[in-house]
């Protein structure tokens, strides 16, 4: 099989495909065939590096996620385009990992200690910060990571120069970690309190369904 440049048909049996046989591919050979074929599959391959730079659209994002799927190799991939990327390829693929996450949220797991060191960088943009705490809120983050996830989204939500969406996100954040923090459930409602009278609608939103949560788990 030859001249193939982004995609390739390829038979392979069922069931060695789901005992997790690895396929080791190129574009333009195949370094394994399986015989005794039971199904057709269309197994792309995408250049992500390319489509990243092709346009920064929310079709264009979900294209990427659906090719990343639940396959832990390419999530690394693209993490690292989201981590280590230039400027362009570091924003647009935020979009995509938060739909990666969202999907497939276990995929994420054993990259949580990069993200959340990644965010004591300094100045980074503010869409990397947005969709890494997008994908925090809805991760059971671990113990040990606990502490440092806490200050950085205090840092946030008291940041009176810090974006809307960011303080609501890690709003969020902190009220999930309080459940294993019961003493910092004060702090985070007197943070909370101090702005609702001059925040957004969004921001008082969501902070009086935190602050319904927080009074609600204080009578339980």
């Amino acid at each position: 099989m030859t001249g193939l440049k982004h995609s390739f048909f390829i038979l392979v049996n069922k069931k060695k495909l789901q005992n997790h046989v690895n396929l080791s591919i190129s574009n333009h050979s195949l370094s394994r065939y399986f015989s005794g074929v039971q199904t057709f599959l269309y197994l792309p391959f995408m250049d992500i590096t390319q489509e990243l730079l092709k346009e920064n659209s929310r079709s264009q994002a979900e294209k990427i996620a659906r090719y990343v799927g639940d396959d832990s190799t390419r999530l690394e991939e693209l993490l690292t385009y989201f981590l280590k990327g230039d400027v362009r390829q570091t924003r647009r693929s935020a979009w995509a990992m938060t739909i990666c996450c969202d999907n497939h949220p276990k995929l994420i797991k054993p990259h949580l200690k990069k993200l959340i060191n990644h965010l004591t960088r300094t100045n980074l943009h503010d869409g990397v910060i947005r969709n890494t705490l997008r994908i925090l809120q809805f991760q059971e983050i671990p113990r040990t990571l606990q502490g440092k996830t806490i200050n950085l989204c205090f840092g946030y939500l008291l940041d009176k120069k810090q974006a809307v969406a960011i303080k609501v996100l890690a709003m969020s954040i902190l009220g999930n970690l309080v459940k294993e923090h019961p003493e910092l459930k004060n702090e985070l409602k007197i943070a909370i309190e101090d702005q609702l009278p001059y925040e957004s609608a969004a921001f008082v939103s969501r902070g009086k369904k935190v602050l319904s949560r927080l009074n609600h788990d204080s009578q339980d």
